[in-house]
């Protein structure tokens, strides 16, 4: 009876302090879920599903993560993004939606722009633990600013929340430029710096993303993590390909081959496999309100 309190006690744990991570360990295809304010910079209109995928050495692999993302732009320069998200690797599911606004301006060649998120988790979510479900609120703010391609990003999409959302919650400053060659070649590269003060621990990312003819898209992040604690390395490579069927759909693949530790302590090692994204992404084909942004990130 002991064990089993101690094993049940220790999965209350890890599930609280991964209460978002489905969400955020997955902006290689969705920077919304670090900063709100890139509500609105998808294009006029776009739908975006990520699905994540472990092999299980069958031919139907495990469904372990659910993401979808509406995001539309308004009038004036802003934006208004729904995500929803649903992460169900080793013993727990993390579930929870949010919607994001943001507000921008043009001086000149400078767009600064602000960002509000309002979401809520859902909780308890363990499969091992029966009991009535609570909604755990929580909001942040993001900024972002945009200078010929140079850009700067400062957010916290978790800036107040419930008492009951015990998980880190980083500070993330993100820096990056885009350019174009001729619409023929572009690139984006940036860095993603998040900062956890509770613990004190820090995340470090370099992305690269190239774009060939608009059309192919090929991607690598380097990842340095330590605040989550979550995988078995600390230090690992994702790479990514996309590809443009017409201009409204396209699709993502993407293969983290650094697998999640175990939450439950066992007698034999349980070795677990890395995760394939797979996203679909339709969006509006009009190029009358396309953001500086469109097809960079």
């Amino acid at each position: 009876m002991s064990k089993l309190r101690n094993t049940l006690l220790l999965l209350l744990v890890f599930y609280k302090a991964q209460a978002q991570f489905g969400l955020t360990s997955q902006y290689q295809f969705n920077y919304l879920s670090i900063n709100p304010a890139f509500a609105g910079e998808n294009g006029l209109f776009s739908v975006k599903g990520v699905l994540g995928n472990q092999f299980n050495g069958t031919l139907v692999p495990n469904q372990v993560s659910q993401v979808a993302a509406i995001d539309g732009q308004l009038y004036n320069n802003s934006g208004l993004a729904f995500q929803g998200f649903r992460n169900n690797l080793g013993n727990l599911i993390s579930t929870g939606f949010g919607f994001s606004y943001s507000k921008g301006m043009e001086l000149g060649d400078v767009l600064v722009k602000y960002g509000v998120d309002l979401g809520t988790t859902v909780q308890p979510n363990l499969l091992t633990i029966q009991g009535s479900q609570r909604l755990s609120p929580f909001a942040g703010l993001g900024g972002l600013v945009d200078y010929k391609g140079v850009y700067l990003g400062i957010s916290k999409p978790m800036l107040v929340s419930s008492k009951r959302i015990t998980e880190a919650k980083p500070i993330y400053f993100n820096l990056g430029f885009y350019h174009d060659i001729d619409n023929l070649f572009s690139f984006n590269i940036n860095t993603l710096f998040s900062y956890d003060a509770v613990s004190k621990k820090q995340n470090t990312d370099l992305n690269l993303k190239v774009w060939l003819n608009k059309r192919l898209g090929v991607s690598a992040a380097l990842r340095n993590h330590n605040i989550y604690n979550a995988f078995e390395k600390s230090k690992w490579v994702i790479p990514a390909i996309e590809y443009k069927f017409t201009e409204g759909f396209q699709v993502g693949l993407s293969y983290n081959n650094n697998p999640l530790k175990s939450s439950v302590p066992t007698q034999t090692e349980i070795k677990t496999n890395g995760v394939f994204l797979l996203t679909f992404r339709y969006l509006s084909t009009s190029s009358d309100n396309d953001s500086r942004f469109f097809n960079k990130l």
